[in-house]
This record gives C-alpha cells, structure tokens and sequence, in this order.
C-alpha cells in the first residue's frame, strides 16, 4: 500500500532516533523539526525519548533557517542543537546539514535502510508502523482541498478564514471546541475564548481549531495556488500500549470518523 507522507515522516522519525539509541549516539542536545501540519505523532515519539521538537510554519525554508541558527554554517563549536531529523507531510524529509532544504536522495537512502532494519528485526514497513501506534498511539490524518479562483475566490477565502476566526463552530465530529490556535494574530484560546497564551511563531495566515483532546482542524489558504487547504487530524491514545490485534479496528474508526468530519467540513463551507 501506498504510505503517506505523514506516516513517512513518522516512520523516519522514530527510526533515527531509534538507530541513534542502538548506537548510542542520541546527544542530548538533538532536535527534530516539524511543520504545525506534520503529525503530531512526532510530538509523542519526541517525548518519550527526551528529545526536542521545533515546530515550524509550512515550508521547508522555516526548517532550514532553524539548522542555520544552530549551526552557523559550521563555525559554531559545539552547536546550540544537534539536527536531527526534518520533515513535513508532503514527502519533503533531510538527514544531516548538507542540504538546508528537503533532500530526496538521502530521503530515498534513509527509507531503504529503514527497510533493511525492519527485515533485520522479522517487521515490513506496515509492521513498523504498526509498533509505533502501539506505544505512541494511532494517529490519523486527511486533508480537504477547496479550489476558488479568481478575484471572486479570493475574497471568498478571506471571508471563510473571517468567520471561523469570529465563530469558529461549537462542535465537531461529536467533540467541543476546546481550543484554538491563531498563527495570524499570535493568540491561543480557550473554547469560551478566553485568551490562554501567546504562539511563539512568525504570523501567518494560519488557524488551527481543536476539539476534545484529539481532534484538530487546520484552515490556511494556499500561498501558491487559488486554493483553501483543511488538514484534518484525529489520534487514539487510550490503554497505551495498544494490543497490535486491537490496531485495525480502532484505525477503521478513526477513518470513518475522519471520512465523516470531512464531508460535514465542506458542507459548511460551501
């Protein structure tokens, strides 16, 4: 089957840093690097082995300005952070410095020796998946893509980012908003609106609506095409670790409640 270029980054992921663990060549000081639409997988694989996550706004420049402040071009001994891994869902991935922008020679290189390293260990690449949502959870995600072109579109797209700004909807996919996250005036909320914390990001036109604790909706219009993009986002952690023979009933649910949410998005927008 086809992986998507969230699970690649997931996988990538979790098999750095557990190769750097084999090896024992984890610094202390490493970091991973994701953009705010990259599976928040990546947060719970981090965190369970004590290693930062940055996260950046969409584009691989935002990545690769972070490698720059650490390293200086390699004239700052030692580093402030030790690169890790990049990535974000569009299949763009970098190991190593080199580059400073996604690099899919050494994405295709790091994927073939991930494989290796499964087979060494009786797994295929589904496999490895299925180890990761067992002790980090199941996370899913899907995307809506509206087009609207032209002047009238335009304006359009301004007017739908208006007003989930102003009235973000009460309820989702059977959940209460619970918070939200606006890229563009810099402001986390509470669900009754109330302001919580500052986003320590550059402003963009970015807004992010969560509902319950597992659901999270991102509106943003496309900066290169006529487009409204949702990144649509939805994670089982219950009863960590999961039992693998639970994986493909509790994924068929997420799915259909994904499939669901996003036929209910589009018909509120539209």
């Amino acid at each position: 089957r086809l992986m998507s270029g969230q699970e690649v980054a997931v996988m990538l992921t979790y098999y750095t840093i557990q190769r750097r663990c084999e090896t024992n060549n984890l610094p202390a000081n490493g970091a991973v690097i994701k953009t705010i639409v990259t599976s928040d997988l990546i947060a719970h694989i981090c965190q369970a082995n004590s290693v930062e996550l940055i996260e950046t706004l969409t584009g691989f420049k935002y990545i690769g300005a972070w490698i720059n402040s650490w390293d200086d071009e390699g004239h700052r001994s030692p580093p402030d952070k030790v690169y890790i891994f990049g990535g974000e869902e569009s299949y763009g991935y970098l190991l190593g410095v080199h580059a400073r922008d996604k690099d899919a020679v050494v994405a295709c290189c790091a994927v073939a020796e991930m494989t290796a390293w499964c087979r060494e260990r009786g797994l295929s690449l589904a496999g490895l998946l299925d180890e990761i949502h067992a002790r980090h959870g199941i996370f899913q995600e899907d995307g809506l893509s509206l087009t609207m072109e032209g002047l009238a579109g335009m304006r359009r797209i301004e007017r739908i980012m208006a007003n989930l700004r102003q009235s973000p909807p009460a309820e989702m996919a059977g959940r209460g908003l619970s918070r939200v996250r606006d890229i563009l005036q810099s402001t986390v909320t509470d669900g009754s609106g109330r302001h919580i914390e500052q986003v320590s990001l550059p402003s963009e036109n970015v807004l992010e609506l969560h509902y319950g604790a597992d659901l999270k909706i991102t509106a943003r219009p496309s900066g290169t095409e006529p487009k409204i993009k949702f990144y649509l986002a939805m994670a089982d952690l219950a009863g960590l670790p999961i039992a693998t023979t639970d994986l493909a009933g509790r994924r068929i649910r997420l799915t259909s409640e994904l499939s669901a949410l996003k036929a209910a998005l589009k018909s509120l927008i539209e």
